[in-house]
């Protein structure tokens, strides 16, 4: 029969060894990946933009109309020394057109590129990558939403720019050219 001591002297022996183990392993990291978001407002909704779908943002630059049967095409404005065509955001997302011209611009695409006009931007956000679910088809009203943003002030659609850069061309291919012979 072994003393009394012996025992705890054992089990305090283990638990000494596993301690020391814990730390003799490399400790592993796990990186949380955040993502930038512009929090912006569309016909007076909140919604959001990643950052890494756009390439800037402009404010108030002068938009000039043009004759066109493209829904949500507002016309041309002088971005960088292009012509670049700007279209409402509000009526691709299937709101009605806007009483007056948007006052922001984001620049999206790259050979082809287009500006998205919107009403009011917000503020940038910093987002964890926990605090972003994919978007629920069946929940999501707006079309061409990709992920719901659940932040301090709320949930936010996060707008798909790819998926509304396909509606644009979609858009573009389906009007019918007429040509004079």
């Amino acid at each position: 029969m072994s003393a009394p001591g012996t025992a705890n002297a054992g089990l305090a022996a283990a638990l000494r060894k596993e301690f020391d183990q814990a730390f003799a392993v490399a400790a592993t990291t796990r990186k949380v990946q955040n993502t930038h978001l512009l929090a912006i407002r569309v016909d007076a909704n909140p919604y959001a933009i990643q950052v890494a779908e756009i390439g800037g943002l402009q404010v108030d630059r002068v938009i000039a109309p043009l004759p066109t049967t493209i829904g949500g095409l507002l016309g041309l404005a002088g971005i960088r020394g292009e012509l670049v065509p700007v279209y409402s955001l509000a009526v691709l997302l299937g709101y009605h057109a806007p009483l007056r011209v948007p006052r922001w611009l984001a620049l999206c695409g790259g050979a082809h590129a287009f500006g998205l006009a919107f009403d009011d931007f917000e503020r940038h956000l910093n987002v964890a990558g926990a605090q972003i679910a994919t978007a629920d088809s069946v929940n999501t009203k707006a079309q061409h939403i990709g992920a719901v943003a659940h932040t301090e002030g709320g949930s936010r659609p996060v707008i798909s720019i790819p998926s509304i850069a396909a509606e644009i061309a979609r858009r573009c291919t389906t009007v019918g050219v007429s040509k004079e012979t």
